[in-house]
């Protein structure tokens, strides 16, 4: 706000009024009242001053801390002051009147009152003034209408998020119809805009009531480039249908996981359960399996219900939160694939036939190899946990901030390393090793004794021929539900897949659930291959009685067989 005070010119025209040298021979009673008229104007000018001066402090407010209070308080003094200018500048015409009737102008003049008493003066002023309270006032409206653009711009946000999150018909309605609003505000305020620069540009006030912000508010590029970017949003929401998949993301993935999570838990809980209250059962070689089933539900509580959470909210969390996190996540996807090989090499191990040369070291017959094992587990586990664990904030993406391309080559990497440690070596390594299982057992059967009688030659060649085809089946079920995940995550990095859009999320989501098929069909190979793990579960859990002589003698039956031999029985 431009300030024109004139407190220095009225000091000097009250001193001029009451020195004694304003008396002079024409001096008459008229004069004496004009110049009483003169300093009522004097005191009314110091008056509307200051008002002008507490105006200028309240824009100061406005205009650098953007206090809309401020700015309706500065436009009610300006308008005080306005009305009070008017009046100023009718009483110096009536005085100039009354001094031209009086013949007393060049006393007026000796005095030094010409700038003062000019009318013509105080009008432009006045009109500045007024130009300036229009030029506030276009500002303010502006930035009311900054403030509610802002405010759809937010929700309609809100809303075509949740709507790409649940996928629901209507979200989208909503979505596009303040999508459709927002445009019309932007649209409106463009306008707005465009008329405050030509007032400014045309009443010369570009310099007036201005700041970064202000000038930012004005920039009338911008504010059509954001035109442009909206409405093509608003088109693409116009396209929009409502599709299956979102229906799919909202209601079958959680009911897979659900599933998943219930039979996986149940299955693994039965093996500890037996673990637990069966101390005959805690071999040195069966603690792999007790090992494998520990892993598996470890993965499926924080695999399962806790990613499902990750993926439906927007989390924010601190840093050593998300490694905690992080390093638990992939501790356990570590130790449900490496037991599961670990249990492979032992069975390739107890199966040998001359187990005292080719498979002392892997059998686990003695505790120290037991430890060694699953020890050899565990830090595989967490070695392969620790790179995920440092770059955690990726999975947050809270390094996308800074750095793109680099920590983009991170994730790709990752990826890459959970394709290869988790999906395709352990692939090949489970296919080769049960291979070799299943070429000693049908070895095995066709070295029965021929003094075996006939119903237990029928006994051995059943359970032989029931785990080879669960060892054939193994490998098969594991290619099927961990390479189409890894190898998908892993294509998607390399080919910049946007991991928002509803596509990426449905078909991640479903591959994501088969990885944990594993953790259900362990207990179920178990229960199919180890005739005392089915003894336990049915006589236990599906309450079936237990007959020890028959379960007795295939016990015996089976130790004959290996002596004769030179085996051991598997402990699957």
């Amino acid at each position: 706000m431009l300030l024109r005070p004139h407190i220095l010119l009225a000091v000097i025209l009250v001193s001029c009024v009451r020195t004694e040298n304003l008396l002079h021979p024409e001096d008459t009673n008229g004069r004496e009242y004009v110049l009483r008229s003169l300093s009522k104007l004097i005191t009314t000018n110091q008056m509307l001053n200051e008002k002008l001066e507490n105006a200028s402090i309240e824009i100061d407010g406005f205009i650098f801390s953007q206090n809309e209070s401020a700015a309706r308080r500065t436009i009610d003094i300006v308008k005080g002051y306005i009305g009070g200018r008017e009046e100023f500048i009718a009483q110096i015409h009536a005085v100039n009147n009354d001094a031209n009737k009086l013949n007393l102008t060049q006393s007026m003049l000796r005095l030094g009152n010409s700038s003062f008493l000019n009318e013509v003066r105080w009008k432009q002023e006045l009109n500045q003034t007024k130009n300036e309270l229009s030029k506030l006032e276009k500002v303010l409206k502006l930035y009311k209408m900054l403030l509610k653009l802002n405010e759809t711009n937010e929700y309609a946000n809100n809303l075509t998020k949740q709507f790409k999150e649940e996928g629901k018909k209507r979200q989208l309605s909503n979505a596009t119809h303040l999508a459709r609003e927002l445009v019309r505000e932007i649209k409106s305020f463009i306008q707005e805009v465009s008329n405050v620069r030509n007032f400014t540009i045309s009443h010369n006030l570009t310099g007036v009531i201005t700041n970064f912000w202000i000038e930012q508010l004005l920039d009338i590029q911008y504010w059509e480039y954001l035109l442009k970017n909206k409405t093509e949003d608003l088109l693409l929401l116009e396209k929009t249908k409502i599709p299956v998949a979102g229906l799919i993301n909202k209601y079958v993935r959680p009911t897979l996981f659900v599933i998943i999570f219930v039979v996986g838990l149940a299955e693994n809980g039965v093996l500890i359960t037996i673990f637990a209250r069966y101390p005959k059962i805690r071999k040195y070689r069966n603690m792999i399996i007790l090992n494998l089933s520990i892993a598996d539900t470890l993965s499926l509580i924080v695999n399962l219900p806790v990613i499902h959470l990750y993926d439906s909210i927007s989390w924010s969390v601190s840093l050593e939160t998300a490694q905690v996190f992080m390093f638990y996540r992939f501790l356990c996807f570590g130790l449900s694939v490496f037991s599961a090989l670990a249990l492979c090499l032992q069975r390739f191990s107890t199966t040998l036939k001359y187990s005292a040369r080719g498979g002392f070291i892997l059998r686990q017959s003695t505790k120290h190899n037991c430890i060694i094992l699953i020890a050899t587990v565990w830090v595989l586990a967490i070695l392969f946990a620790v790179p995920h664990s440092l770059y955690s904030c990726l999975y947050f993406e809270q390094c996308f901030n800074t750095n793109v391309e680099l920590h983009s080559k991170i994730a790709i990497t990752l990826f890459s390393i959970d394709l290869i440690s988790l999906s395709i070596i352990p692939a090949i390594i489970i296919t080769i090793l049960n291979w070799l299982t299943v070429r000693h057992l049908k070895l095995r059967g066709e070295s029965l004794p021929v003094s075996m009688p006939e119903d237990q030659k029928a006994y051995q060649k059943k359970l032989l021929f029931r785990s080879k085809n669960i060892l054939i089946l193994t490998p098969i079920i594991f290619a099927v539900t961990s390479l189409p995940y890894y190898n998908y995550i892993t294509i998607a990095s390399f080919l910049g897949t946007d991991i928002n859009s509803l596509s990426y999320t449905i078909i991640k989501g479903v591959l994501y659930c088969m990885i944990f098929v594993n953790c259900s069909f362990n207990p179920v190979a178990l229960y199919f291959t180890s005739g005392t793990f089915r003894c336990y579960i049915n006589t236990h859990f599906f309450f079936c009685k237990r007959h020890k002589n028959k379960h007795r003698r295939q016990e015996k039956q089976q130790l004959q067989f290996n002596t004769e031999n030179n085996t051991t029985e598997t402990p699957l």
